[in-house]
């Protein structure tokens, strides 16, 4: 951490504060800009967390035959996993609620799927 020599040269106690000023204000501009990017109150941590579990939890479901020919989006916030979008059968939807309480940080997953059955030509 570089002080102007000016400013130590008339405060010397300065360099005392700069560190602790410097740390804050940097913690302050990350708060600051997290809550502009998404417009919520989550933390940094909060955030991360959520992209992992979100990730895991595709990762699960385009691994898996059942559920991988449909799309499925999952959003994720506060570790509550929503699964949104079209499965075709029952068991589709249950290996999909499965797959993301299965998912280590899940705190519960909300079922926004619509069963829609293949159509047989």
């Amino acid at each position: 951490w570089i002080v102007p020599k000016m400013i130590l040269q008339f405060f010397p106690s300065v360099r005392r504060f700069y560190v602790p000023f410097s740390f804050l204000l940097l913690v302050m501009v990350q708060t600051g800009c997290q809550g502009y990017v998404d417009g919520s109150s989550r933390t940094f941590g909060q955030i991360t967390d959520d992209a992992g579990i979100a990730a895991a939890v595709k990762s699960g479901l385009i691994r898996d035959d059942d559920v991988a020919a449909w799309p499925v989006n999952v959003e994720v916030d506060r570790g509550v996993v929503s699964l949104y979008g079209r499965v075709s059968t029952q068991l589709a939807r249950s290996k999909a609620i499965s797959l993301a309480q299965g998912v280590k940080g899940v705190v519960t997953v909300e079922d926004r799927l619509t069963l829609v059955p293949k159509q047989v030509d």
